[in-house]
């Protein structure tokens, strides 16, 4: 036998003894995602209040979330290149190392410069968690447009399910031991990691296996250049990005906003729950609804006017009944947008091109807090909120305009 030969021979053996993950593994990852979110929310719904008991001011909050929007920004591109070229699983698992350690500084945090380190780590987590293992599963489903609609229904379901127990949970548990529910958080990242570790295979990049790393990382290289020279893949990232129009004021400050219009703090941990499920029943009517442009135009329109809605009607329980249906409405568009991105994008450099899509996302978000911190010194938190989500509906409705007339 030649050596060519018996080279061939051992790189096909070498390949058919690594295990793959397949749909099996699934249910799987879906568990460890559901731990995961759980740890993640447990101080969601009682954040604002642990901020300012650690002497957090309002103006303060966005410039503290703009350190976990920098690590975002830092560290997004090169964890998504070490998620397509090395090993998904081993970043999803540095991920939630990176939690862990950013909930345990957090819970021993007593100054603001303390408390930049914790979100930069926090961030760091997050960039390390984007375009992993879910990437796996898009690699699976990516040529059936209704499986891959099914799977990312599935795991925005059970990240929404999760985080209504995690912030149900979260509100009981600061009620009784207080910021000692890091704690708790950290125990159950452990077990989240356990999961993966023990029931999901390492997802290498089998590509490589026989080729040169230069070689690879070239044909990778080319590759991205040409996905990101692509009109529809740059609009897409574009209109994801300007949802942060609506996310980061809305993330940061509904608690904020929620105590402007006199809403008792004691009932934040049920009203994080009705986000939510908002999250889960946007899922739903996601994976059911066939979308369209036309669709997008409407949803958008609907946005705004609640905002507007918000901001005249002086009667505070309807900011109860306002937000959730703008969420709802923001996660469908979003996740509409985010399944177009998986289905333009080739596989072998998804994890990479979610990166990039983040990473923009994240300057864009670092702007959208520095402009909220400035504006809560000038304007009330709901009038902040009001403008910055009407500059959101206006800013998509004009490209998908100019979108439609390129088409």
């Amino acid at each position: 036998m030649s050596v060519l030969k018996k080279m061939h021979y051992a790189n096909v053996v070498l390949k058919s003894m690594i295990k793959i993950i397949s749909e099996k593994h699934e249910k799987k990852y879906l568990y460890s995602v559901f731990l995961s979110e759980v740890a993640r929310t447990l101080p969601h719904a009682v954040l604002t209040l642990i901020l300012f008991d650690k002497g957090v001011r309002v103006e303060q909050i966005a410039l503290v979330q703009i350190f976990y929007m920098l690590a975002m920004v830092a560290f997004e591109f090169p964890s998504g290149l070490m998620s397509d070229i090395l090993d998904r699983k081993l970043v999803y698992l540095l991920s939630i190392v990176f939690s862990m350690i950013a909930y345990v500084l957090i819970f021993f945090s007593n100054a603001l410069p303390m408390l930049y380190l914790s979100w930069f780590i926090y961030g760091t987590a997050s960039a390390f968690n984007n375009g992993t293992l879910d990437v796996s599963f898009t690699k699976l489903f990516q040529t059936n447009t209704e499986k891959l609609k099914q799977f990312l229904s599935r795991q925005k379901m059970v990240l929404s399910v999760s985080a209504v127990l995690g912030g149900y949970l979260g509100s009981i548990l600061f009620n009784n031991i207080g910021t000692y529910l890091f704690f708790v958080s950290v125990a159950i990242y452990v077990v989240s990691a356990t999961v993966v570790i023990i029931f999901i295979p390492s997802d290498r990049n089998n590509e490589r296996l026989g080729k040169p790393f230069r070689e690879y990382l070239a044909n990778f290289m080319l590759n991205l250049k040409n996905l990101i020279s692509s009109r529809i893949l740059i609009e897409l990232i574009i209109l994801m990005g300007a949802i942060q129009f609506f996310y980061q004021p809305f993330y940061q400050y509904w608690q904020a906003m929620f105590l402007e219009n006199s809403i008792n703090p004691s009932v934040f941990g049920f009203i994080y729950i009705i986000f939510r499920l908002a999250f889960a029943l946007a899922a739903w009517i996601f994976r059911k609804v066939k979308h369209s442009n036309k669709n997008s135009y409407i949803i958008l329109a609907m946005i705004s006017a609640l905002a507007v809605a918000t901001f005249l009607v002086d009667f505070p329980s309807f900011l109860l009944v306002s937000t959730p249906l703008m969420l709802v409405l923001v996660y469908i568009y979003n996740l509409n947008l985010d399944c177009c991105l998986r289905e333009q994008t080739d596989a072998s450099v998804l994890g990479t091109v979610e990166s990039i899509n983040s990473t923009f996302t994240r300057i864009l978000s670092v702007i959208v807090l520095g402009i909220s911190s400035v504006s809560v010194t000038l304007f009330s938190v709901t009038t902040m909120f009001v403008i910055l989500v009407v500059g959101f509906t206006s800013i998509s409705i004009f490209i998908l305009y100019i979108r439609g007339r390129k088409k």
